[in-house]
């Protein structure tokens, strides 16, 4: 079956589907020698907006956008609300830090019943993302590269569950 927001998964079911967490990390960035605050660079502004493009196409339509308070997240998150058409402008979460305990995260989605993207980075991204699927933050058994984004699905009693794992290189990009 298709998903309601257009991950095909099917073992999903309307009325068991509780909350979707689309986990980005931020697109490409200058490095600290080019620009110590480290904006995205061409190709990471490029890749986050066929990220954006990919969701809209999806109909990914997530209640809150955040990100973490650095900058390169800050403008992927922008780029990516922008081109899926959602008009408040991302919010900033401390707690999306590089370095941040991903437990306080987990503590605060735990609350959430509506589908959000959250805008990060290594290590924090990977280890939310394990804490979530295997309940060990250190259980890291996946690649990040930079603008790729993970759909999860949290769904009655069983938890999480990866259902998506997108890299901007696989989409055609446009404008």
């Amino acid at each position: 079956m298709m998903d309601r927001s257009g991950f095909n998964d099917p073992d999903a079911s309307p009325e068991e589907a509780s909350m979707r967490l689309y986990l980005m990390r931020h697109g490409e960035a200058l490095s600290d020698a080019e620009d110590t605050a480290r904006p995205l660079t061409d190709d990471g502004r490029s890749a986050a907006a066929a990220v954006g493009d990919f969701l809209r196409s999806h109909h990914v339509r997530p209640v809150r956008v955040c990100h973490s308070p650095l900058a390169r997240a800050e403008q992927t998150a922008r780029l990516v609300a922008d081109r899926m058409g959602i008009p408040e402008a991302p919010r900033v979460l401390e707690i999306l830090g590089p370095t941040e305990d991903p437990r306080l995260a987990a503590c605060l989605i735990a609350d959430w019943d509506e589908d959000a993207l959250l805008v990060g980075h290594l290590p924090h991204l990977e280890a939310l993302t394990s804490l979530l699927l295997t309940g060990d933050p250190e259980a890291r058994s996946f690649a990040m590269p930079p603008a790729t984004l993970f759909c999860l699905e949290r769904s009655g009693p069983r938890g999480w569950k990866l259902l998506a794992a997108v890299h901007p290189q696989g989409l055609a990009r446009s404008g």
